[in-house]
């Protein structure tokens, strides 16, 4: 367990006990609270001794010692709510599911508005959720070799290597050792190989603990973890806490004196920093006042030079329990261990992702290998996404706390096919068919509902040949790039042999269009077509039948740039040579509308039947569009809390925005911008108004004419849901009102 290591004075009073043993508590010094607390119980019952123990048992996963005392503990006056919570990871441990269950019901009566709800509730089936994810783990994990008999934890990436603190004392001095900073460099081609490990830095080590440290992206700055150095008398501060320490590099393994951070104090501990790639965030777990409980994960800003005033994560990521060591990616997850979220045991590793403007995903437990009933804490990924490693006092180690590495093995990616097959010109079904797989010589199976299925791997091609007596053969080849979510269904229509008069000429190539509303799965009726010249100098221009459909005919296969205008839609423009198209075949095209033209059946088709011709302007629908026609679509824009520019990850939203605006340049469109009901009205009024400014702003220096954009800030008067004013909500409640959208609203004269 990683411990805020303390020092202590040896005091005999009760009240001294008592306090020395809070300190204790404080430092996560679990095993030095239990001895004290025992050493009182002998004496007689003491309510905050009872309750602490059982507490100390099972931070220290001791859970069959813990249950006594938590049985007296909730039937004192005054109980703690987290004493239930605590009691209930307990029972479920020992695998008592029906009374974890009534713990965690008295725990919710306190706290109803818990975030871990939906696992209190369930509590047995959540955990098996979570070991489940070991079932389908494709994690390897290994103990490495410079770890030893003591300590080794908090690794963190460095050159071609790890810097991690470690207690490097001959066997049986431990007492009188202390974490000292540790490089051992890896090797290249293999994450688990590493060679011997070796002071990291003379001026850094003292004798003082120093462990957990961050560096920035060049590696020329880093955050460490140190004891505090305190001249008073330690009989009257007896725990000396953490604090950060920031250093420069000199040169080689020589660093400058390092500084304290602004915000370290001395009645509390700050630790484990961890710096976002950027440089601009440092993230840290501590124990100052205004927290949840325990040590809290928080966040400092650079502004200019300077670190900023700390700034807690929240409730979705704290809780009364203990949140440390905290690891920021290159792609925006954090990670952190806690042993108050719903997990195995101990301390889990956890993942949230940063949804921008202050939010955070829903967090996740990252499940067996990683996770055990031990405590398992100080995880770090590598920028490939594929390696990492992690601490753990798991069984089978070198020491108590260990560092393990893990390989992620990616597991073989493969694309579901269903290929329906019809006859090409009335639809209907084409009676006995045959599928066969050139590749291998096998033959397709239709499932419940009449398509053909298979599955192909990443990377493969595959060639079909579907033959059906009274038809022509019909032939299919793909290769897959890329992995979709869900199936690609393909429609293959076949041509009759049979000449009628209806049908074109046997040396006529042909094709099906069907132009299909995005949101109602629709046809749309009167669209306009228009093919411009392609390779093989191919010209056409139609509008769609009643059903959305349109025929056309070509002399040949060829590749032609296609354009559909429909009343009430975004054009579409084809932003590649639309081509591969085969005799008979149909293809579907979505139009996204602006106003409602269709009831909406479903949401948002994909375009599987037509994989080179994407829907162009993918964006979602809001709740917030009302009942009205016109159609109010969100735009994934993130800000940083409390500020109007938009984060630079929301520029590819704002240029597909333009694309858009540029390719209909009649359309007049309202850029509007709300917030959630928390925080002054007036605040959010101008706050939105700003930010909608600013949005308009960047439109305009892009070429669009001022004339066609509205910028208009609601605040908090449109929410699309009843999380008002005076209204406690979930946070995903209030992230539904936090939304930035536009509309059309008219058309130039």
């Amino acid at each position: 367990m990683v411990l805020f290591l303390a020092c202590h004075w040896s005091l005999n009073a009760q009240n001294a006990k008592l306090k020395k043993a809070r300190y204790y508590m404080e430092s996560l010094y679990y095993q030095g609270a239990i001895d004290i607390y025992q050493q009182i119980l002998d004496k007689g019952d003491h309510p905050e001794a009872m309750t602490n123990l059982a507490i100390a048992y099972k931070k220290t996963n001791q859970y069959e010692a813990a249950l006594p005392w938590f049985e007296k503990a909730v039937e004192l006056e005054d109980t703690r709510p987290e004493v239930f919570y605590y009691y209930g990871q307990a029972l479920q441990h020992k695998g008592s599911c029906t009374e974890a269950k009534m713990m965690y019901q008295r725990y919710l009566k306190l706290r109803p508005y818990d975030l871990r709800r939906k696992y209190l509730e369930s509590p047995c089936m959540e955990k098996d959720k979570i070991l489940a994810k070991g079932e389908k783990a494709q994690y390897q994990v290994k103990n490495l070799s410079f770890n030893g008999p003591l300590d080794d934890l908090g690794p963190a990436f460095y050159q071609n290597g790890l810097v991690f603190g470690s207690i490097k004392a001959p066997e049986g001095r431990r007492k009188a050792a202390f974490f000292d900073l540790y490089y051992a460099d890896g090797d290249l081609n293999d994450p688990f190989v590493f060679g011997e490990a070796a002071q990291f830095s003379s001026n850094l080590n003292t004798n003082l603990h120093e462990a957990i440290v961050t560096f920035s992206q060049d590696q020329e700055q880093v955050y460490v973890t140190r004891n505090r150095q305190e001249e008073q008398d330690p009989r009257r501060n007896p725990v000396i806490r953490l604090e950060i320490l920031a250093a420069k590099r000199v040169a080689g393994d020589i660093w400058s004196e390092p500084e304290a951070l602004p915000f370290n104090d001395p009645s509390f501990s700050v630790a484990h920093p961890c710096l976002s790639p950027d440089g601009e965030r440092l993230f840290f777990s501590s124990d100052m006042p205004g927290g949840f409980g325990g040590k809290d994960i928080y966040v400092s800003f650079l502004n200019g030079e300077a670190w900023g005033n700390p700034i807690n994560l929240g409730p979705g990521i704290n809780t009364e329990g203990d949140e440390i060591t905290p690891f920021f990616d290159q792609e925006g997850n954090l990670y952190f261990a806690s042993d108050g979220h719903f997990g195995l045991g101990g301390q889990d590793v956890y993942q949230v992702h940063d949804k921008g403007d202050g939010q955070w995903s829903e967090v996740e437990n990252l499940g067996p290998p990683i996770n055990t009933a031990d405590d398992d804490f100080g995880f770090i990924i590598h920028q490939d996404n594929q390696h990492g490693y992690f601490t753990s006092n798991r069984a089978g180690g070198m020491g108590a706390d260990d560092i393990y590495g893990f390989i992620w093995d990616e597991p073989e990616a493969k694309q579901a096919y269903r290929f329906k097959v019809v006859n090409g010109k009335t639809r209907g079904g084409v009676g006995l068919v045959t599928a066969k797989v050139h590749e291998d010589g096998r033959f397709l199976t239709t499932d419940t509902e009449g398509y053909f299925t298979m599955e192909v791997t990443k990377g493969d091609c595959f060639s079909l040949s579907f033959v059906s007596e009274g038809y022509e053969p019909k032939h299919w080849e793909d290769c897959v790039s890329i992995v979709l979510d869900n199936p690609n269904v393909i429609t293959i229509g076949m041509q009759e042999l049979e000449k009628k008069p209806a049908e074109p000429a046997e040396d006529v190539f042909y094709f099906d269009l069907e132009v299909v509303d995005n949101l109602s799965g629709g046809g749309i009726a009167g669209a306009e077509v228009v093919l411009n010249k392609g390779d093989c100098g191919l010209e056409f221009k139609g509008t769609t039948d009643e059903r959305g459909w349109v025929r056309i005919e070509a002399p040949s296969i060829c590749c032609s740039h296609i354009t559909i205008d429909a009343e009430n839609y975004f054009l579409h423009r084809s932003e590649k040579e639309f081509c591969d198209v085969r005799k008979g075949e149909v293809r579907n095209i979505l139009l996204q509308p602006y106003i409602r033209v269709q009831e909406e059946k479903v949401t948002s088709r994909s375009t599987a039947s037509n994989p080179q011709d994407t829907l162009k302007t993918s964006f979602k629908v809001s709740q917030g569009s009302g009942d009205g026609d016109e159609i109010s679509y969100l735009l994934n824009i993130y800000y940083n809390v409390g500020r109007t520019s938009v984060k630079k990850e929301s520029v590819p939203e704002l240029f597909k925005l333009l694309d858009l605006l540029q390719d209909n340049p009649d359309l007049i469109v309202e850029i509007s911008s709300h917030t959630d009901a928390r925080g002054g009205a007036s605040f959010n009024q101008n706050l939105s108004q700003r930010r909608a400014n600013n949005i308009v702003n960047f439109l305009v220096g892009e070429g669009v004419s001022k004339r066609r954009l509205i910028a208009r800030g609601y605040g908090e008067k449109k929410p699309v849901n009843d999380c008002i004013d005076g209204k406690e909500c979930e946070e995903d409640e209030y992230q539904l009102n936090r939304r930035t959208e536009f509309r059309v609203i008219g058309r130039l004269d």
